[in-house]
């Protein structure tokens, strides 16, 4: 495979304002195609990704092997808890950003800390925060 050989072909897009919307566009796509791959990307804050999640894994209506799920943006890099073995049901792709081993991360988080005590603890990232921080 090259890069830009490959033919890559959306069938459907919808736009959803919560974790209910979700639901019942993945339950009319499970009626159209119960056997068919399904590639369902998640563009959404962390909070509706993982209701999406449970809330499929949930339903006993909806298959599991063929569902693919990629998540975008920052939302790997927000808090996932292990104690939830739902989210080992259905296969999720996602791609950490923040490398939170780097010295210059972890000194913007200690210095976030200290400036604002909302972000005691776990801090959880939001994608136009990091946009306003640009290093030296």
């Amino acid at each position: 495979m090259q890069p830009g050989r490959t033919a890559f072909r959306i069938s459907l897009v919808k736009r959803i304002n919560n974790a209910s919307d979700a639901m019942e566009f993945l339950l009319a796509l499970e009626q159209h195609d119960r056997w068919g791959n399904k590639r369902i990307v998640l563009d959404c804050n962390t909070k509706n990704a993982k209701s999406i999640v449970l809330g499929h894994v949930r339903k006993i209506q909806l298959g599991r092997r063929t569902y693919h799920y990629m998540l975008s943006g920052l939302v790997m890099d927000d808090h996932w808890e292990n104690e939830v073995t739902e989210y080992g049901a259905v296969n999720i792709t996602g791609f950490r950003i923040v490398d939170h081993s780097r010295k210059i991360v972890r000194d913007f988080m200690d210095g976030l800390r200290r400036m604002d005590p909302r972000f005691k603890g776990t801090i959880s990232v939001r994608a136009s925060l990091t946009l306003l921080y640009i290093p030296d």
